[in-house]
């Protein structure tokens, strides 16, 4: 019991990265620029060319090396999924992720799927931090085509119609021809290893049933620090789920990129 409560009240890991993030953001030069698009509304930033900046200052503390990007189709759109190491990990990952598609294919649109809100306490808490999901909204809304905003807590008013209508857009980006990402986790892993069964999203499990259905590939990416410094990227083969339980799908989606991890970080898909 004392446990359970001990994680549950603990601070939530997104909340601490936020001072080391700004640090970054500001070295960029993005930290003043983001924030006055926040405060005056502005929009349709070049995510890529921000991520490009972004990823010069990450490369000063990290490698990131990406592998397979040529698994990517050339002329379709994907659901692409992966795992949710910790903010130290998945930025500089996730920035040269973007860069390095764009390298090989300028036209395709990364579109992000992300949460409207910080937790509060826990890894896998459902209470947002007071004044973030209005932040957010604004902050995504700087990049109109590139983000997907999805509220992923349960007492906000909104959560399932917000909900449902960012499902809608993410099938239509995927039927656009789009690269769409979405983690099946939607948290911060413990120790960066897979999450247990139960805290995955069933939701992401729909749409690999609806990107099968209309035989949209789907790409795992599996992200982890290799050693101190050195960050791995590994895209993998293209796939359908096999299964119309959503349950099921996103379990097949996790294992899938399990398998591009090393057995240590597998979690349930340990061997």
């Amino acid at each position: 019991m004392g446990y359970t409560l001990g994680k549950i009240m603990s601070i939530s890991p997104e909340i601490k990265k936020i001072p080391y993030l700004y640090r970054v953001f500001a070295r960029a030069g993005l930290a003043r620029e983001l924030f006055l698009d926040v405060v005056k509304g502005g929009t349709n930033r070049d995510i890529v060319a921000d991520a490009r900046r972004l990823s010069a200052e990450f490369d000063k503390s990290w490698l990131v090396r990406v592998n397979g990007v040529e698994n990517i189709s050339e002329f379709d759109g994907c659901l692409m999924v992966f795992n949710h190491p910790n903010a130290d990990i998945l930025f500089p990952a996730f920035l040269r992720l973007i860069t390095e598609i764009n390298n090989v294919y300028e036209r395709k649109n990364p579109v992000l799927v992300m949460g409207s809100e910080i937790p509060i306490f826990g890894r896998f808490d459902k209470y947002p931090l007071p004044g973030s999901p209005t932040f957010f909204k604004r902050f995504h809304h700087i990049y109109p085509n590139n983000i997907i905003s999805v509220p992923t807590t349960r007492i906000r008013k909104d959560y399932a119609e917000g909900r449902v209508f960012a499902a809608c857009r993410i099938v239509k980006s995927l039927k656009n021809g789009n690269i769409v990402v979405i983690s099946p986790e939607g948290h911060v892993e413990i120790n960066n290893q897979i999450s247990p069964l139960s805290t995955l999203h069933a939701g992401s499990g729909r749409l690999a049933i609806i990107a099968t259905r209309y035989r949209i590939p789907i790409n795992p990416v599996a992200i982890w620090e290799e050693n101190q410094g050195t960050i791995n990227v590994e895209v993998g083969r293209p796939f359908y789920t096999e299964t119309n339980d959503s349950v099921d799908a996103v379990n097949d989606l996790m294992r899938h990129v399990a398998n591009l991890l090393p057995d240590k970080l597998r979690g349930p898909f340990r061997e």
